[in-house]
């Protein structure tokens, strides 16, 4: 196994992730280009993650993202 190996599959794991939450398959993933933001209360805890999803994504997948919660352009993943 190179050393390479275990950041590969933290990566994909992460994207399978991502994926999931916002109810997209891996495949579908890799079609978007997207940011990931950290979004916490004023003492720093982290509740939630927003996706910004860039501009060329197609359109069927932006339909898909549409019923999901937001706050201003991210599509926001909620901790639990």
């Amino acid at each position: 196994m190179s050393s390479r190996q275990p950041e590969d599959d933290y990566d994909r794991e992460e994207a399978e992730a991502i994926a999931a939450a916002l109810d997209l398959t891996p495949d579908e993933l890799n079609e978007i280009e997207y940011a990931i933001h950290e979004i916490a209360n004023d003492d720093g805890l982290v509740y939630a993650y927003g996706v910004e999803i860039k501009e060329g994504a197609p359109q069927y997948i932006l339909d898909k993202l549409a019923p999901l919660p937001r706050r201003g352009n991210l599509v926001l993943i909620h901790l639990r």
